[in-house]
């Protein structure tokens, strides 16, 4: 399989400051920075190309993070001027640097295994959809009620996406498949100062777009947001994901 995926990892992190004064993407998990994981499972799933969006401040760390990857895979590095903007107005700023009519996206705080790129993007295609989102009906190794929600109707078409949704029926995964045609047009309508990934797929259902969900249900994934979510992962509950993640993946990327 092949695709090329835009990394967003633009994000401030404030909320996990209080254990790290360092990029959020940076931040140490078993020696390897935490940006390395979602991009170990996105070459493992056979993509060559990834577009990492970063804050301008952090783009000379994120270059020298990223270079022991660069032999993996092709890495363009994307300066956000305003991350405060949204990482839809990351997602914007990626466009002019995709290259392929069909791609991934990944959020950079989310460790998951190598199925669910591609158990997403499988759908995409099976169902010749302008985006197929991944979504888990169980949600266990995260805090469902600060995570994103997706109402899917009978046909796995998404009818809303957000955080705020009382009614749903998945938790949003954090990884994406999308056409390019789809961002690009959707890019011309909707607000550029302030943006999320969330509103760029709601306003495509919203104006008609065949928006699916990629289910991942039985996949392992987590987020890491908070010092709760790093202490979970490091040596709680969440732990089982990452010692999963590592093994599936049969290597580790030192820090440099």
């Amino acid at each position: 399989m092949f695709a090329e995926a835009v990394l967003l990892a633009a994000g401030l992190g404030r909320r996990i400051r209080s254990l790290f004064a360092i990029p959020k993407f940076a931040i140490p998990i078993e020696k390897t920075p935490l940006i390395k994981y979602p991009i170990s499972s996105l070459i493992n799933v056979g993509v060559k190309r990834i577009i990492v969006v970063v804050a301008r401040k952090y783009v000379d760390e994120a270059i020298n993070v990223l270079a022991p990857v660069r032999s993996r895979a092709e890495i363009v590095v994307v300066a956000n001027p305003r991350p405060e903007w949204g990482n839809g107005y990351s997602l914007i700023l990626a466009l002019p640097h995709i290259t392929s009519s069909v791609f991934l996206i990944s959020m950079c705080d989310h460790i998951y295994q190598s199925s669910i790129p591609r158990r997403v993007l499988e759908t995409l295609i099976a169902k010749e959809a302008s985006v197929s989102v991944g979504g888990d009906r169980i949600g266990g190794y995260i805090e469902v009620e600060e995570a994103t929600k997706i109402l899917v109707d009978m046909d796995g078409r998404v009818l809303s996406i957000g955080k705020m949704l009382r009614k749903y029926t998945h938790i949003d995964v954090g990884v994406i498949a999308m056409e390019k045609r789809f961002l690009k047009k959707i890019s011309t309508v909707c607000e550029r100062s302030s943006v999320t990934v969330t509103d760029i797929i709601n306003l495509g259902v919203r104006l008609g777009y065949d928006v699916v969900v990629g289910d991942v249900t039985g996949s392992l994934w987590t987020e890491i947001d908070t010092p709760i979510d790093y202490l979970e992962l490091i040596r709680g509950r969440r732990r089982k994901v990452l010692e999963r993640v590592r093994g599936e993946l049969g290597f580790v990327w030192e820090a440099n």
